[in-house]
């Protein structure tokens, strides 16, 4: 097994994987972060399906900073895959939304992502809590493949410790 993940990670390097972290402004960049939030069933961290008036009003909440994610390699660009929040206290960061396209699953794009977000802002240490849903097992499969910890599950939430260093974070590279 273990020759299986090392031919993978040896493919991933070659692929020269990149994301650009971004705030989404324009219409179709929030549209398309709106689309991934409410379709997106096995990379989502709330389960939450939102309005129109909802996502932005979440957009618009203060105190939260809202990031989308695309992701390109050399073979082409998949385009946003990814929308994020996330508030600050003091010297940790507290995720309250995650959704990311199965695109990109598989690729170590959310351990870069988080790395990049943790050293972007200076923090040590990033907590989230995982809504349960029967679809989202491969989200909190690997949230702990690449070294969440878990603090706190129950039947309906996982509530994770995120501290570096991730796993193949270093596999993509962060662009702003």
């Amino acid at each position: 097994m273990a020759n299986g993940n090392d031919d993978t990670v040896s493919f991933l390097r070659k692929c020269n994987l990149r994301i650009k972290v971004f705030a989404p402004q324009t219409e179709a960049d929030i549209t398309r972060c709106f689309e991934l939030v409410n379709r997106t069933n096995q990379l989502n961290m709330s389960g939450r399906r939102y309005t129109r008036n909802e996502f932005d009003a979440l957009l618009s909440k203060i105190g939260q900073t809202s990031i989308a994610f695309s992701c390109r390699d050399d073979f082409g660009s998949y385009g946003i895959v990814g929308f994020m929040q996330y508030r600050k206290d003091n010297c940790e960061l507290c995720f309250t939304e995650f959704a990311m396209s199965c695109r990109v699953a598989g690729k170590y794009v959310e351990s870069a992502l988080f790395t990049h977000v943790l050293n972007d802002t200076c923090c040590e240490k990033g907590t989230l809590t995982v809504h349960k849903t029967k679809k989202n097992v491969l989200l909190r499969k690997t949230f702990e493949s690449i070294g969440f910890a878990v603090e706190q599950a129950n039947a309906e939430t996982v509530k994770y410790d995120v501290t570096l260093p991730l796993m193949h974070s270093d596999l993509v590279r962060c662009t702003d």
